[in-house]
């Protein structure tokens, strides 16, 4: 006997090579989803580099002079960070090639200019800076590729408050997660101390909490950030949708997680033999950007198809966003 249409809708989903697929499709004829992560490179390989000079150079001296244990080797440590490059904190939630590769294997056609402000404290106020733009900088590269998925249209105007809410959204999630840490972290290092005294040793324990709590994060966080992209979702919803998402979809979820990991890491290694010329560079820069970008729209296809079969309420699929059609992929490849 034939089950009802209804039904056979209602098992079966598209497959996760479905979905990569889709979201290729996406972004190849949407090619303008591809500026941030296209501009973020540019700017790592000739824009300014920003040194925390006065920064070490002032925690070497309180290493000094506090009389630290193993404090030479502190210092040489700190040594080593004068010349780092926080400038690249621009992109620390937004996927980059060329703040994955070393400086010496990539060509350079001009110097890089360099900042190194001379107080420590402006230093501090330019990382607090540059972690706010980052924030900003995932919001401008994930709402408008939400937007695409659902075929929204909105004004320029619009979608310029859309990108501040996100990114307010965002920061509040963060504001969450650490202010959470903080208030696990301080009970339980109490609890640690107390139980050392009578020869009970926690941190092992806590450790590995620790790392099974940061897995299961992992895998959750992508789909936290399409909550806040695509329907606007405050922290603790976000959170909600996110965990509910991959507690149903577990195998699916992993598995488009790992896909996603694996080209925004893996593909620098790759990348790096052609970097040495200004072809491959360039090469380099708009191949990764489709690919990691296309990824993620995929990802973002897979929240909003599990979603919808959740809470239909959420998401509004207009007939319009013709690039969104996973729902008749899913009857073909059940």
């Amino acid at each position: 006997m034939q089950r009802p249409k209804s039904q056979t809708q209602e098992q079966a989903r598209p497959r996760i090579v479905d979905i990569i697929a889709e979201g290729l499709s996406l972004v190849l004829v949407r090619p303008w989803l591809l500026a941030v992560p296209i501009l973020l490179d540019l700017f790592y390989w000739v824009g300014v580099k920003i040194e925390p000079t006065a920064l070490i150079e002032s925690l070497i001296r309180i290493v000094n002079e506090s009389d630290v244990e193993n404090s030479a080797d502190v210092v040489k440590s700190l040594e080593e960070m004068t010349s780092t490059d926080i400038s690249q904190m621009i992109g620390f939630f937004s996927p980059t090639l060329l703040n994955q590769a070393p400086r010496e294997d990539l060509y350079q056609f001009v110097d890089r200019a360099v900042w190194s402000p001379s107080s420590p404290w402006v230093v501090l106020l330019v990382i607090l800076g540059l972690f706010l733009v980052s924030a900003l900088v995932a919001m401008v590269y994930g709402v408008p590729i939400g937007d695409a998925i659902l075929g929204r249209r909105r004004a320029p105007m619009q979608l310029v408050r859309a990108i501040i809410s996100a990114w307010g959204r965002f920061l509040l999630l963060i504001g969450l997660v650490i202010g959470t840490l903080i208030g696990v972290a301080i009970p339980l290092l109490l609890v640690a101390a107390i139980a050392g005294v009578g020869g009970i040793d926690l941190i092992p324990l806590y450790t590995m909490l620790f790392l099974i709590a940061l897995v299961v994060a992992v895998f959750i966080a992508p789909f936290v950030l399409d909550a806040i992209a695509l329907v606007g979702a405050g922290p603790i919803d976000a959170i909600r949708f996110g965990s509910t998402i991959f507690r149903a979809n577990k195998l699916q979820s992993v598995g488009i997680v790992l896909a996603l990991m694996l080209v925004i890491f893996g593909l620098p290694p790759l990348a790096r033999p052609l970097l040495a010329n200004l072809p491959g560079v360039i090469i380099s820069i708009a191949l990764y950007a489709l690919i990691v970008t296309g990824f993620i729209a995929a990802s973002m296809l897979f929240f909003v198809d599990r979603l919808r079969k959740w809470r239909p309420e959420l998401i509004q699929v207009p007939q319009t966003a013709s690039a969104f059609d996973l729902s008749s992929q899913g009857e073909i490849h059940s």
